[in-house]
């Protein structure tokens, strides 16, 4: 992979677009910060609109209620962020909780996606939650020992 892995160690999630989705707030010192989109690395989730809308709707609360654990969306729950290149007006990367919980690699293992490089053609969904979540987190774990070079 050409691209770079940058590292941002103090951010916050604020919302969800989708499943696969969401919205980071990146502080950027000095009292400064931004808010960023950020397809997370590896997924690919029920779209919210179209034919897919009803599993969509069921992987955005999925994502929601695993990241928001005890009502800490409020302030924003405290992230890392790493990111690796621009996609459709938002960015590519890695959102990890408490430094450990690795999003996507959560929302994989209860069903909520599919496995995606962003390379080939996006999964379809026929079934949700996703019934063989052990392929789908073993096909993430190749995916980031493959392209994920911190």
């Amino acid at each position: 992979m050409s691209s770079v892995w940058r590292y941002f160690p103090f951010a916050r999630l604020r919302d969800f677009h989708d499943g696969d989705t969401c919205e980071v707030e990146v502080d950027s010192g000095f009292g400064a910060s931004h808010r960023v989109a950020v397809r997370l690395f590896g997924l690919s989730a029920p779209e919210v609109s179209g034919a897919e809308r009803p599993m969509g709707l069921d992987a955005l609360r999925m994502a929601r209620e695993l990241a928001w654990r005890d009502g800490a969306h409020v302030d924003g729950t405290p992230v890392e962020l790493w990111t690796w290149k621009e996609s459709f007006n938002r960015y590519v990367g890695r959102v990890l909780v408490d430094g450990k919980f690795d999003l996507a690699r959560a929302i994989l293992a209860l069903g909520g996606g599919r496995a995606w490089d962003g390379k080939t053609s996006r999964p379809e969904f026929k079934e949700f939650p996703v019934a063989d979540h052990g392929a789908e987190v073993a096909e993430y774990e190749r995916l980031l020992s493959r392209d994920f070079k911190p």
